[in-house]
């Protein structure tokens, strides 16, 4: 049981008790005036008793609500953290999505080093088929277990290609997190990148899975000019 729910309980637990005392002390001031100074004198600390019980029951349940009010804030904020730190890239997260696997194919038969470059996967490329993607409702991705962020980076300077600034090459298994089907339509349609990119010899293939895990960002981000807004721009 969590935390919440004990409050919650216990400030039930606390009214009804409260309610007893409360109940108590309309019988005692119902009862028939006392007959002789000593009933008088029970009479009365049993009354003052029942009202101190009182004021340190309402204090009790005052203190509780507010115990509660602060989980149920803290709760909400843990969650919209969490979901921040999903968003922006900083935890590992998973659910159904598409693996998609892109290798390169030789080149013709005796052609020249200008087509054989044609031939090769090169960093648009990777750009094309991770918009498709996007576009088509991609949640989360990764390139070779490096995560794709809005930052993210994808070069090629001669034969070495890299990804957040780490040495990658191909083949090239994209990861990406949504609705399988709709993903793997963006990619699969006719005359779309799978087809364009065959022409070059470059073959993708993209696979459904039920779950397919995105890591956590593993480089450091760099925000050192990025601050928040704290009043009005214009």
């Amino acid at each position: 049981m969590g935390k919440g729910v004990i409050g919650k309980v216990v400030v039930v637990v606390a009214f009804a008790v409260l309610g007893l005392m409360l109940a108590t002390q309309l019988r005692l001031e119902r009862l028939a005036p006392p007959t002789d100074a000593r009933q008088l004198a029970a009479t009365s600390v049993l009354l003052s008793d029942a009202q101190k019980e009182n004021t340190a029951l309402g204090s009790e349940v005052a203190k509780l609500r507010d115990e509660i009010a602060h989980q149920e804030v803290g709760a909400t904020l843990a969650q919209e953290l969490e979901r921040a730190r999903m968003a922006a890239g900083l935890v590992s997260v998973q659910g159904p999505g598409v693996q998609v696997v892109m290798t390169e194919g030789p080149p013709p038969a005796g052609a020249g080093s200008g087509v054989q470059l044609a031939y090769q996967i090169h960093d648009s490329d990777v750009l094309q088929v991770l918009n498709e993607l996007r576009a088509a409702g991609a949640e989360a991705m990764s390139i070779n277990g490096q995560r794709v962020l809005a930052t993210t980076e994808v070069r090629r300077s001669g034969n070495v290609f890299s990804i957040n600034n780490m040495p990658a090459a191909p083949p090239f298994t994209i990861l990406a997190v949504g609705n399988p089907s709709v993903l793997a339509a963006a990619l699969e349609m006719r005359g779309g990148i799978i087809d364009a990119e065959a022409v070059w010899g470059i073959k993708i293939t993209v696979q459904s899975e039920s779950q397919v895990v995105i890591p956590a960002y593993s480089g450091v981000l760099h925000l050192g000019k990025l601050h928040p807004v704290t009043g009005k721009t214009g």
